[in-house]
């Protein structure tokens, strides 16, 4: 029995019982698989809409604001900050406070005109005609601080528009998500089809010529972004991540990476992080634009210092992000 199981059973057995095994681990894998990919979908989901949120914060997203309700009243459309800037309430405020600014200016010329009338020290002394003139270029300022601040954001919006479009369009215009990015990355072995994979695997006798064994090689002619991936990756209206059956067709869920599951979680957090930061930002923005007539007010005494360190901070706070939306992409 032992000679008629090694030598004549054993080479027909044991690649039946081979494949057999094989078959089986595929459907478990694919079973387990299913499960799996329905939380790994679930990440990717979240990092859309992060990736969504992202956008809108930093003002790559334009959003839409109806002040009387969608069904009347004027529209304001834009990014975030040019809806902010354009709300009712925050231009009443803002006319409110250039008006005290453009008071307190006043009241520092009359100051600055009454030193220099009676300041002895000659080789410092301000002539009346600059503490007057300082004080006219105040008043303009404070008035047409809007229009520049307005200005700078749309300027602004537009580089980052620019520079987003740069690092995340495809050669032929697609735009993929970060979702959908890591979706590809994790499905290079999951194509049914292995000629599709980034690895193949072949079947090759063993070493002691009795059975079959599996030997993995690398795919020369593999494209990452070439079918079934390329409708996936640019998120098509049927072929995307969030469609299992689209997916269950061109793709085994055992097949996954699902380590991407790790990756995604950190990416999520880092938004989540993100996200945070662009809110503040929002705040800090905001807060310096109201207060923007106060730092004007003050060039009878200083010459436009205080508002020189107004417009350098202003600016900082308006490109702060760019460095993100690079990496994120």
């Amino acid at each position: 029995l032992g000679y008629v199981f090694e030598y004549v059973l054993g080479p027909i057995l044991l690649p039946i019982l081979q494949m057999a095994w094989d078959w089986y681990m595929k459907i478990m894998y694919f079973l387990y698989g299913t499960l799996y990919y329905e939380i790994l979908k679930f990440i990717l989901s979240v990092i859309d809409y992060l990736e969504k949120a992202f956008g809108i914060f930093i003002g790559l997203e334009p959003v839409t604001y109806y002040p009387n309700g969608v069904g009347g009243g004027a529209v304001v459309h834009g990014s975030l900050l040019e809806v902010l800037f354009n709300m009712d309430s925050i231009r009443n405020a803002f006319w409110i406070i250039t008006f005290s600014g453009v008071c307190i200016a006043v009241l520092l010329s009359i100051y600055g005109v009454a030193k220099s009338a009676f300041d002895l020290d000659f080789e410092n002394k301000k002539p009346v005609s600059h503490v007057l003139s300082q004080l006219m270029k105040s008043v303009v300022g404070a008035f047409l601080i809007p229009f520049m601040a307005l200005c700078m954001i749309q300027i602004s919006t537009t580089v980052l528009t620019t520079l987003d479009s740069a690092v995340s369009l495809g050669n032929n215009g697609e735009r993929s998500t970060l979702g959908s990015t890591l979706f590809v990355l994790s499905s290079v072995n999951a194509a049914w089809d292995p000629k599709l994979n980034l690895a193949q695997t072949r079947m090759e006798t063993t070493d002691e010529g009795f059975g079959l064994k599996y030997v993995d090689h690398t795919n020369e002619n593999f494209e990452l972004l070439g079918a079934p991936r390329d409708k996936f990756y640019v998120n098509d209206a049927f072929d995307n991540y969030k469609n299992t059956l689209k997916v269950a067709l061109y793709f085994n869920f055992g097949g996954f990476d699902f380590t991407y599951w790790i990756i995604g979680i950190a990416l999520i957090i880092i938004m989540l992080m993100c996200l945070f930061t662009f809110i503040r930002r929002l705040f800090e923005i905001l807060l310096l634009y109201m207060i923007s007539p106060y730092f004007v007010a003050m060039m009878p005494l200083d010459d436009g210092e205080k508002f020189k360190q107004w417009f350098g901070l202003f600016m900082g706070k308006l490109v702060t992000g760019y460095g993100s939306v690079v990496v994120m992409k």
